[in-house]
Formats: structure tokens, C-alpha cells, sequence
């Protein structure tokens, strides 16, 4: 993954330059009383057979988000 924009403590962008289905990720945090509210946003292009496996690739990216933000 490559850096595209960090703004600490805020926003980390970054772009995935080394697999085989391009793709955008960006991380958002926001102070909120008690705590913070964090968004993630993943944004790609399936092509090829990676179109056909579409819902099964967005349901396994959505584990590795969970996994990775410990829910």
C-alpha cells in the first residue's frame, strides 16, 4: 500500500500498488464524547473473473476490516 494523504490523527489514505485487483482504502477517526467514531472506506475495481467473484470479494473484505479493527 502506498500513502496518498495522512492527516494524523485524522485521515489515512492509501492506494494498493502490489495486487491484483486495484484498490483504494482510506481510515477516518472522529472525536466524539466517550470515544471516537472510525470509518473505513474501501474502494475498488474488479475486473476480469475478479467481477464474477464480486460478492464474494467485498464479504471477505469486509472480514479483514472487522478482523483488523477488532470486532
Amino acid at each position: 500500500m502506498e500513502i496518498v494523504h495522512l492527516d494524523p490523527n485524522r485521515r489515512l489514505a492509501m492506494h494498493a500498488v502490489e495486487v491484483p485487483m486495484p484498490m483504494d482504502v482510506t481510515y477516518e477517526v472522529e472525536p466524539r464524547p466517550g470515544g471516537s467514531l472510525a470509518r473505513v472506506r474501501v474502494q475498488g475495481d474488479a475486473g476480469g473473473l475478479y467481477r464474477i467473484a464480486g460478492p464474494l470479494v467485498s464479504a471477505q473484505v469486509g472480514r479483514s476490516i472487522a478482523k483488523a479493527s477488532g470486532t
